[in-house]
C-alpha cells in the first residue's frame, strides 16, 4: 500500500510542478488556489509519512519538492517583474499627463 501511495505522491508532486509552469495571466486565478490546495495537502502528507520511505524514494520527493519551490519561485518572479512592468508604465502615464498639462500654461 505505502508503493503505491509514494508513486502516487511523487506523480502528484510532478504534477504540480507542471500545472505551476502553465500559469499565465489568463488563467492564475483560476487554477492557483486549486494549486496552492494542493501544495498544502502534500505536504502535510509528505511531512506525516516521509520517514516511511526508502532514502531513493525520499530523494526522489525531495528533488520534487525542490521543483516545486523553484516553479513556485518563478511564477512569483515573473508576477513581479509584470508588477513592475506596469508600474513603471503609470509612471510614464504620470509622467506625460504632467507634461500635457505644463504645455497648456
Amino acid at each position: 500500500m505505502i508503493h503505491l501511495e509514494k508513486n502516487n505522491l511523487i506523480f502528484e508532486l510532478e504534477q504540480i510542478v507542471s500545472a505551476l509552469n502553465t500559469l499565465d495571466e489568463n488563467n492564475f486565478d483560476e487554477k492557483f488556489p486549486e494549486i496552492k490546495r494542493k501544495m498544502c495537502d502534500l505536504h502535510e502528507i509528505t511531512e506525516r509519512t516521509y520517514y516511511l520511505y526508502s532514502e531513493s524514494d525520499q530523494e526522489k520527493i525531495s528533488n520534487a519538492s525542490k521543483l516545486i519551490k523553484e516553479a513556485f519561485d518563478n511564477v512569483l518572479r515573473k508576477w513581479m517583474d509584470r508588477t513592475e512592468e506596469v508600474k513603471n508604465e503609470l509612471d510614464l502615464c504620470m509622467k506625460q499627463k504632467k507634461i500635457l498639462s505644463y504645455k497648456r500654461f
